[in-house]
This record gives structure tokens, C-alpha cells and sequence, in this order.
């Protein structure tokens, strides 16, 4: 993180006003954020709470049902390979949504080749795609 604060005061000390930093701490299991300005704080802003986690609930909405034995037609929501020591793919995995809005999880085998290079070839980005569940 310290060289991307570097990079972003550089970067802010030639053009800009603004700028966003986000980095995972842990195992991927925290995130930090940090925004650097060329404009001076407001004197006696802090302390202040930065807890936003019930505003961002809030403009979520509800998460969608699960269904878990869902076949048939499907969009595309994220998805993701694993591999194995060797480089080889594991198995991949989709989420995806159901015209009626429901999510579910699909599993595709790494026998499945066509399917494992359509995510990984970048040649088309998966993610909104239509496709068959």
C-alpha cells in the first residue's frame, strides 16, 4: 500500500484534486481505503465515525433467494477458476441469476474445456452474458 500512496501523492501533485486508494489486508479478509487530497480538511472534522455499513445495506436492497437446484436459462454474475499446484484448472464456478431473479452457484468441471477457456480467454468478458444453467 505504501507504494501505491506514493504513486497517488505524485500523481495528485501533477494533475488532479482527488484520489482513491483501496488495498485487502489479511488473507483478503480486511480492506482498507484511503483518500488523499490536494484540498486542506475542514478544521475540526474529527473525530467522526466512518462506519457506513448500514447505508450500504440500505442501498443494496435485499439479497436475492437462493435456488439451488435451478436449471435453465441464466445471466452471468461473477464467476471464478481454480487451479491446482501445476497450473491446470481445477473446476470453475458461476453465480448466476434466473430470469425471475433468483441467484444460484454452478460448477463447471475441468473436463468442461470450452467453458474454463470462454472465462479465462478475456476474449469476451462472462459477466452479464446469457447462457444455460
Amino acid at each position: 500500500m505504501s507504494h501505491a500512496v506514493v504513486s497517488m501523492v505524485l500523481a495528485l501533485r501533477q494533475t488532479g484534486r482527488h484520489g482513491l486508494l483501496f488495498a485487502n489486508g489479511g488473507l483478503a479478509t480486511h480492506s482498507h481505503s484511503m483518500v488523499l487530497s490536494r484540498t486542506p480538511t475542514a478544521p475540526n472534522i474529527f473525530p467522526q465515525s466512518f462506519d457506513f455499513q448500514a447505508e450500504a445495506d440500505a442501498l443494496r436492497g435485499p439479497a436475492p433467494p437462493v435456488q439451488e437446484d435451478y436449471l435453465g436459462a441464466a445471466t452471468v454474475e461473477t464467476y471464478t477458476v481454480l487451479y491446482d499446484r501445476e497450473g491446470s484448472a481445477q473446476h470453475g464456478a458461476i453465480i448466476g441469476r434466473a430470469p425471475d431473479g433468483a441467484r444460484f452457484i454452478a460448477r463447471v468441471p475441468a473436463s468442461d474445456r470450452a467453458a474454463i477457456r470462454w472465462l479465462t480467454s478475456g476474449e469476451q468478458e462472462p459477466v452479464g452474458m446469457p447462457g444455460t444453467a
